[in-house]
């Protein structure tokens, strides 16, 4: 260590590591945004009217029947897409159901590629700039929508009691965990709001007591028991979809 070039110093000063804190800001974002942007940027659930009147493909230039990037194909009832303007590539996924009421909340949008309209028309011809997988004859053409991927969110429980349950795994069979994404049949309606954390419990099952005495019920509902916490990153009406923060057991359907 030299002081103004001179090698000669004066004193010795012992420096140790020491704590230094800082506020978190709110604006610092408290899950990994990559892990959801596709979320965030594309339409998640659709209804069947949706799907149903939005374009649709009947065929490719070349007459193939799986299409991919860089392809040409053309779209019927496509009058309300604008040439050189970017949609998307759907196809209906699965039914999102509610366990208690038995309706159709919603059909999962599978985003399978993007592109824009070359040339207006009924058909229309459609460009295909990229393909996430196969495409085929009826995948349909939705709006890309305009989100803030870098919103903010910030934690906080809901304020009021909230009763739902998971109707969707993204991505799995039977079963998740952290860092993973789940479907609740709870939104808008029920007072779910972006950044709210919610506890997902494995409900109690019902199980036979031989030994019950003669007062007791014989059938106990064993309590629930705390699985994991998620907070809410997307919201519609009736849906909300939660990204798992920690897990200590598996976290399934229901």
């Amino acid at each position: 260590i030299t002081v103004n070039g001179d090698n000669r110093v004066s004193g010795i000063e012992r420096l140790s590591p020491i704590m230094r804190g800082e506020p978190i800001e709110a604006s610092q974002q408290v899950i990994p945004i990559q892990a959801i942007e596709q979320f965030l940027t594309r339409p998640l659930v659709v209804s069947i009217d949706e799907l149903e009147t939005s374009p649709h493909i009947i065929a490719s230039r070349d007459g193939r029947l799986i299409y991919g990037s860089n392809d040409l194909v053309y779209l019927r009832d496509s009058t309300s897409l604008e040439v050189d303007q970017s949609y998307s590539v759907y196809r209906p996924g699965t039914a999102l159901t509610d366990p208690v009421t038995e309706n159709i909340l919603g059909y999962e949008a599978i985003h399978v590629g993007d592109g824009n309209i070359t040339k207006a028309g009924d058909p229309a011809t459609f460009y295909l700039t990229n393909a996430k997988r196969e495409i085929f004859r009826g995948d349909r053409i939705l709006e890309v929508e305009s989100l803030d991927i870098d919103a903010d969110f910030h934690p906080r429980a809901p304020e009021q009691n909230i009763n739902g349950q998971l109707i969707y795994l993204y991505n799995a069979i039977t079963q998740v965990g952290a860092y993973q994404i789940v479907v609740a049949n709870v939104g808008k309606k029920h007072g779910i709001e972006k950044g709210h954390i919610l506890a997902i419990n494995k409900a109690g099952r019902l199980v036979s007591d031989p030994y019950a005495k003669e007062q007791q019920e014989e059938k106990v509902l064993l309590p629930n028991e705390r699985s994991a916490d998620a907070i809410v990153f997307r919201v519609f009406d009736n849906l909300s979809y939660l990204f798992i923060l920690d897990a200590n057991r598996p976290v399934r359907n229901g």
